[in-house]
């Protein structure tokens, strides 16, 4: 074949054979193919099914002398895919056939159009270069080119209680000796003297945002922060705004940012001799509230004894040593009614309506009550829980905890996990809300704006175009930060429902009924062991709970 021309033509990238007609005649097709898969484009060659028919072809045309197409050059292509909402970038290479390699410079080239400024792997245009080059055994390559640096996460800020308050006296029982806890012994009544350290602050730690591949912000989660505000009866101490103490002698009552030390009203109990009971501060109750009082305090309330049917209101905590009882009128409404805007404690509960603010501690069973905590409920005092709730409404923001859920006969009860995902679904429409309405703003300036530039611009009309371009820098700066704010409820939003959670260590029965929002639900029609369910993968799930 050396009198033969194998050449490429530039014109159509083709790669053809020329040979005179009698020699390809003569010649063992076989013998062709394998030199031409020694030669220079070699790479660029039709299989060899295909070489043996354009041959055979050829020596049919008759046509001499012979001129067979063999093969295709082609260039080194080189594709960048930003993926991931800007998390990486993707490079997609074909290597060259017959055909122009890519040099450093190209490559850079093709990254800077695709807008890859950040994340850039230094040795991804050695490697993509070096591939791109002619290479009968390269094959198409997809690597990754570049990586965004993700948002570092900020720790919330938190108060830590260094006093006890009522409630932790009567979930904390006395110890009896060496091995042994007196389950009826809550200790003396809590209380602080002046100096008192009463709570540390530790501040908040913010995150760090993280930078997509082609340069975005990418914000970092935003981080909660306490606030820790000096209260009636604690201030701030000298030299340290971050350790509050007490300032006078009192009863510790947590607040929302931080603790009071408030007096203590104290009564042997509540009846008709001391009427119903409406107090500021604290209210110490040693006996038992009698059936239809009413009880409404600033601050919190402790009873030794047993409540029923009776009414209690607390800005601060509702703790009761003994059992809550209470009975159903014809539309299923408590007659025993708790309401505090921090925990409710309670040894027992029968047919009783509590609403907490913050969480509700059962210490043995819950039976046919209506439970509503912004945090949980938790049924039992062990880790994990062990006690007992059998039917009713429980209404919770974040988790429930009981040893045993339901009842072997398959007594309805029903809850829901929605309390602070709905907040945060309520949080989540009204910034869509104000987006909405601040997006319909710019798009309206936008428009007067350019009303104004389509007409022949006077000294009168040049200070409305000044005002109206003014007017729109300052609202794409709101339009952003609503955006912002949408943004951060989506993820607020997707936290709660990831962190609701049902813990059940010994038994979950069937005639259970588990609810998110309306949109996710879950039922059981049969007895389970230790169970735990929560949100994953945009439904409600159970499965077995190890400890």
């Amino acid at each position: 074949m050396l009198k033969d021309k194998l050449l490429l033509n530039q014109e159509t990238n083709n790669i053809e054979l020329h040979m005179q007609l009698s020699r390809l005649q003569e010649a063992d097709l076989d013998s062709i193919v394998a030199t031409l898969s020694k030669s220079r484009y070699a790479s660029s060659l039709f299989d060899n099914n295909q070489l043996h028919q354009a041959l055979t072809k050829a020596i049919e045309a008759k046509s001499d002398p012979a001129l067979v197409i063999i093969g295709k050059a082609s260039d080194a292509e080189l594709t960048i895919h930003i993926e991931d909402g800007g998390m990486i970038a993707v490079a997609e290479l074909r290597p060259a056939r017959g055909g122009k390699s890519l040099s450093h410079t190209d490559i850079v080239r093709i990254f800077a159009k695709a807008g890859i400024k950040h994340g850039l792997n230094p040795r991804a245009v050695d490697i993509l270069s070096e591939h791109s080059k002619k290479n009968s055994s390269a094959r198409k390559i997809r690597c990754t080119v570049a990586k965004a640096t993700p948002p570092i996460f900020g720790k919330d800020g938190k108060l830590e209680q260094l006093t006890p308050t009522l409630k932790d006296r009567v979930l904390r029982p006395q110890s009896a000796g060496v091995g042994k806890v007196d389950p009826r012994d809550f200790g003396a009544i809590i209380s602080v003297s002046e100096g008192s350290p009463l709570l540390r602050r530790t501040p908040a730690i913010q995150g760090k945002d993280g930078i997509t591949v082609t340069g975005n912000v990418i914000p970092a989660p935003p981080v909660q922060d306490n606030l820790l505000e000096a209260a009636d009866g604690a201030d701030l101490k000298d030299g340290d705004e971050n350790l509050l103490v007490a300032t006078r002698l009192g009863i510790p009552v947590l607040t929302d940012t931080g603790m009071k030390v408030v007096d203590t009203l104290e009564l042997d109990s509540v009846d008709n001799r001391s009427g119903h009971i409406e107090y500021l501060g604290n209210v110490v109750v040693k006996n038992d509230v009698a059936e239809s009082m009413r009880i409404k305090v600033g601050g919190d309330v402790l009873i030794m004894g047993n409540i029923e049917g009776c009414i209690i209101e607390a800005e601060g905590d509702i703790t009761i040593e003994k059992g809550a009882y209470g009975h159903l009128n014809e539309n299923n409404i408590s007659s025993c009614q708790l309401s505090a805007r921090g925990d409710v404690v309670a040894t027992m509960a029968q047919n009783a309506g509590i609403t907490a603010g913050k969480s509700i501690h059962i210490k043995k069973q819950a039976l046919h009550c209506t439970l509503s905590a912004a945090d949980s409920v938790f049924i039992g005092l062990q880790t994990p829980n062990e006690g007992t709730l059998i039917g009713g409404h429980i209404y919770v923001g974040k988790g429930l905890y009981c040893g045993e859920l339901g009842a072997p006969a398959g007594v309805s009860t029903a809850i829901n996990l929605s309390h602070a995902y709905d907040l945060a679904m309520l949080e989540l429409e009204q910034s869509r809300e104000r987006l909405a309405t601040e997006q319909e703003a710019q798009r309206e300036l936008s428009a007067e704006l350019n009303h104004i530039k389509e007409q022949q611009i006077s000294p009168e009309l040049q200070v409305q175009l000044d005002m109206c371009q003014s007017f729109l820098r300052d609202q794409k700066t709101t339009t952003e930060a609503c955006e912002f704010g949408v943004q951060t409820a989506n993820i607020r939003l997707s936290r709660v429902a990831e962190s609701v959670e049902v813990i059940v260590s010994k038994n979950a029965f069937s005639g259970l009924e588990f609810s998110l929002s309306d949109q996710w639900a879950l039922s059981t029609s049969r007895d389970y062991g230790p169970s735990k369910i929560f949100y994953s993968g945009n439904s409600l799930q159970l499965e077995p709970y190890t400890r």
